[in-house]
């Protein structure tokens, strides 16, 4: 699908759209705009450390002969694609048939490979190959990306009282009705833990030769029958562990249960026994191919049952960046469209800055684990990645693995991802017609903030979480002519009092950031407040922060949208900037945060009068308007929730900040921004998704900050082991 016909898709797609797969299927459709022939096909390798590197083909093919003269692939295909759920029944069929036909016309080209995998709803094909059926499918044409299928490994009762799963029981919510499905290495299907509520089973598994074998029944590498999704035996270290994982999720015994104790499970075993290399003898990995297959299983059952989440408690490597190239994300945004979230796990490498794939895949949820006294287990990779966090530290959960009352007490964020997994299944019993952006944002909205690094995150609360989702506020105003207008506010940084009307503050010189913050959460949300500033000195930035987070210590993250003055003497003018803030104190200023634009001649500002900020955030992009001029403008979709805030950095004493009035009002996604036709080529540098501007000697808090804590990165810890 190209030129037209693919703009026609694009809008038809973006109107009936939720957020987050509607970001990813614009994303591939504009990646695959340039058509064949745009340039040689991506080619990536295992690194060693559970990650993928660009290699030119000659590494990959040197890699099949070092290992075997075999190597699991995934290649890519050359063909439009959009999510399913935003297709009818004839575009879906065409798509397929598509999708099928070059998978064919591929394999045709090809001498003998093995271990052959056709999806039928994303354009990939995987299998195993020798060097020269490598060398001809880089050289195929329709081929865009010819990858390594990197195994990854496993990501390792008083828990749901905690994040509040019996105040729904009470209410009768527990599940009913509703399915989980785990992907993992099976499950004990008699435990009764379990008893009547296995729904359906499936099993992907890989026979690659010199590499692993499939666990699927009768050594074959994929199975539906009945019995498919048990577990592997007792002599493979790991067998237990999708036991444990969907217990977290639905499990229901006397002694201990899951967060959703009578939703049903489909059992889905993606695990392999690994032959050579990588971990110990008999031990389990896991391809993304397999992981593939059992995702599109889930799909193709989202016919017969209410499936609320797919959970993905296994990973590998450390990201510091979205992998938005991995292979999974096609799979992942096609449950998205049918209102399915793939919950996964963060990963144990106690990383800050970086977590595992697939939980660095952006429309994935990604959980990161707590203890039960709510700090963050120290195992936990803890990141912007990081959408929710839950229990998973000493948690009692089903097992098969010789215990006498058929339970074991374990630890790890593949505990805390399922019991977000199961609080999918409780919720959406309580709203069915919700969508899985819905569900997101009142998880992220009303959970308690977690923090560590600066970095706080919400855990999960499941009665604040209904109640949001039953009531969410959609529209609200402060116009502090009365005390409770006030009170309506946080007070984090600053005394912050009403004065003639307004909401005022004077720097003592005690803090870097005066900071004050009320309640609103939307993703896609128009904020308007009415501000002034007073400066005895210049260049200090005042302004907004949306998507606020801000722990009991007074750290805090969000987006930053500021303005200042700039020049100097009779060039004096206007400056506006849009920073993302990962993670501040707002004692010292220490922080972590990338600059996303700067405009160092923004002449809408009035520096010495009243300002209207306008901040229009829709869909990860943000554009920031200062009295009807638009000033800035960036693309951030890892940050998408938390409250409204208003904000001055002002490190010396006697600066003076005025807020007349804010409004918040949350939006539908993909309603049109009324942007000047210069947008296109703004005034203004803006960093590209995902980057910064990495402007040296400035800080959040100001063009030329002196005496900070500098710009400062995301560090990411010596690996543990994952």
């Amino acid at each position: 699908m190209r030129g037209a016909a693919a703009a026609v898709m694009a809008g038809a797609m973006m109107a009936s759209a939720m957020r987050w797969a509607v970001a990813a299927a614009a994303a591939l459709v504009m990646a695959l705009a340039a058509g064949p022939g745009a340039g040689a096909p991506d080619v990536a390798i295992a690194d060693g450390r559970g990650r993928r590197v660009a290699a030119p083909p000659a590494a990959l093919l040197a890699r099949a002969e070092a290992n075997g003269g075999w190597l699991p692939v995934i290649v890519g295909l050359d063909l439009p694609f959009v999510p399913e759920g935003m297709l009818d029944a004839a575009a879906v069929a065409a798509q397929r048939r598509d999708i099928a036909a070059a998978q064919a016309a591929l394999l045709a080209r090809l001498d003998a490979p093995e271990a052959v995998k056709r999806f039928a709803t994303v354009p990939y094909l995987a299998f195993a190959a020798r060097a020269d059926d490598l060398a001809a499918a880089l050289a195929a044409p329709g081929v865009v990306s010819v990858r390594e299928d990197v195994p990854e490994p496993p990501a390792l009762a008083d828990s749901v009282p905690l994040i509040g799963a019996p105040k729904l029981w009470r209410q009768g919510l527990r599940g009913r009705g509703w399915v989980v499905a785990v992907l993992d290495s099976g499950v004990k299907l008699d435990h009764p833990a379990f008893a009547g509520r296995i729904a359906s089973e499936a099993c992907y598994s890989s026979n690659i030769r010199n590499v692993s074998i499939s666990l699927c029944p009768f050594g074959q590498p994929s199975s539906t029958a009945k019995g498919s999704g048990a577990a592997c035996g007792h002599e493979i270290n790991g067998c237990a562990h999708g036991t444990k994982v969907a217990g977290a999720a639905v499990g229901n015994l006397a002694g201990g249960r899951g967060v959703a104790p009578t939703a049903r499970l489909i059992s889905i075993q993606v695990m392999s026994q690994s032959i050579s290399g990588g971990c110990p003898p008999n031990c389990l990995v896991s391809y993304a191919s397999d992981q593939m297959l059992g995702l599109e299983r889930v799909l193709d059952l989202a016919d017969r049952f209410d499936i609320a989440a797919a959970n993905i408690s296994i990973g590998g490597g450390a990201f510091d960046t979205t992998c938005d190239l991995d292979e999974r994300k096609r799979v992942i945004d096609n449950l998205l469209s049918r209102n399915i979230a793939t919950v996964v796990a963060s990963g144990n490498g106690g990383f800050d800055g970086a977590v595992i794939a697939p939980g660095c895949i952006p429309t994935a949820v990604t959980v990161g684990a707590t203890t039960k006294q709510d700090t963050l287990a120290e195992f936990s990779n803890h990141a912007r990645m990081v959408d929710l966090l839950a229990p998973g530290v000493d948690i009692t959960t089903p097992t098969h693995d010789g215990t006498p009352d058929g339970v074991v007490t374990v630890s790890g964020t593949s505990l805390a991802a399922p019991h977000v997994a199961g609080a999918w299944a409780l919720l959406m019993q309580a709203k069915p017609d919700a969508r899985a952006d819905d569900v997101l944002r009142a998880l992220a909205c009303t959970g308690e903030l977690v923090a560590r690094n600066n970095l706080p995150l919400p855990r999960i609360d499941l009665a604040a979480a209904l109640a949001f989702l039953r009531n969410p506020v959609t529209q609200r105003r402060w116009t502090f002519r009365t005390d409770a207008q006030v009170r309506r506010w946080t007070q984090h940084h600053g005394q912050w009092r009403r004065l003639r009307d307004l909401f005022h503050v004077v720097s003592d010189g005690t803090t870097v950031w005066q900071l004050a913050s009320s309640p609103f959460c939307a993703s896609d949300v128009e904020v308007v407040a009415k501000v002034r500033r007073i400066d005895p000195d210049r260049k200090w930035n005042s302004g907004l922060v949306l998507f606020s987070a801000t722990d009991t210590s007074g750290s805090f993250g969000g987006l930053w949208f500021a303005f200042a003055r700039n020049g100097y003497g009779d060039d004096e003018h206007g400056y506006a900037t849009i920073w993302a803030l990962d993670a501040v104190d707002g004692v010292t200023g220490d922080w972590q945060a990338r600059q996303l634009c700067r405009n160092d001649r923004a002449d809408a500002v009035r520096y010495q009068g009243w300002n209207t900020l306008r901040v229009v955030s829709r869909d990860g992009t943000h554009s920031f308007f200062i009295n009807g001029g638009l000033v800035c403008d960036a693309v951030e979709r890892r940050i998408s929730a938390g409250d409204v805030a208003v904000a001055m950095a002002a490190p010396a004493a006697g600066h003076v900040y005025d807020v007349d009035s804010v409004t918040a009002v949350s939006l539908a996604p993909l309603e049109p921004v009324d942007l000047p036709p210069w947008q296109q080529h703004p005034p203004y540098r803006r960093a590209v998704p995902g980057g910064d501007l990495a402007v040296a000697g400035e800080t959040p808090a100001g063009p030329e900050r002196r005496g900070g804590a500098g710009h400062r990165r995301d560090r990411i810890k010596a690996d543990r082991g994952g």
